[in-house]
């Protein structure tokens, strides 16, 4: 499953960073807490109790971000997707 985000971040630090992410179609505003080493890691608290992880690899040339996401549902299930960020341009 591929899941469609749209977010705005406020860099804390070098390497750390916090911000917002919405879930696409989902409508739902999740808290992020993250940072950028070889990879970029992203810790989401959502209001709905799910508390995903995505992790993924920064393009620096188009500002695009992909990798995968991992979370327990709220029916303690696990799940797994891909997720794309990319910059918005202007």
């Amino acid at each position: 499953m591929t899941y469609p985000l749209n977010g705005d971040f406020t860099a804390t630090g070098t390497k750390t960073f916090t911000g917002m992410l919405t879930v696409v179609g989902a409508e739902t505003d999740c808290t992020v807490t993250g940072r950028r080493a070889r990879t970029v890691k992203m810790d989401l608290a959502c209001p709905d109790g799910t508390r995903p992880r995505l992790t993924g690899r920064l393009d620096t040339t188009t500002g695009t971000l992909t990798g995968a996401v991992s979370f327990v549902s709220r029916h303690g299930k696990p799940k797994h997707g891909t997720f794309t960020l990319s910059k918005r341009s202007g």
